[in-house]
């Protein structure tokens, strides 16, 4: 292929909001009327590529698009994306513990027939098990 017919001949913009418009402003873009005559190739399973091109399909753009967006992207960085998940699992274990914990009291309460005591410490707990099946749905969606 010569590089003729690897320069776009109009701007690869559809789907994609202007600058401001977007969740993150795309600094990149600044040298977009440069005509883009690199060919970059990549590798991956089989696995990855389709749930990359269904977060593309998703966003209404082209897997290209996507990849060069991402990587390019000042909004989120990979680094404060691992801090934000280690943050994350740290509260989810926190509340593992305290669930774990409610339910010792909840048992003692049972044991010496505390009955209002008891009712509350199951519904505290049930609080605790909708956190965290809220934090794990957020943590599936981040990673």
């Amino acid at each position: 292929m010569s590089e003729a017919e690897r320069t776009p001949t109009a701007p690869e913009t559809a789907g994609v909001p202007a600058a401001g418009e977007g969740d993150a402003v795309r600094a990149y873009r600044a040298h977009a009327k440069e005509p883009r005559t690199v060919l970059f190739t990549m590798r991956m399973n089989s696995h990855d590529h389709a749930r990359i091109k269904a977060v593309a399909a998703d966003r209404g753009v082209s897997m290209a698009r996507l990849m060069q967006e991402s990587a390019l992207s000042e909004s989120y960085g990979r680094r404060e994306r691992l801090a934000v998940i280690a943050a994350l699992d740290t509260a989810n274990r926190l509340l593992a513990n305290i669930a774990g914990n409610i339910n010792q009291l909840a048992r003692h309460a049972n044991i010496a027939q505390q009955l209002a005591a008891t009712a509350d410490l199951e519904t505290a707990l049930g609080h605790v098990r909708v956190l965290r099946e809220e934090l794990g749905e957020t943590l599936r969606q981040i990673r």
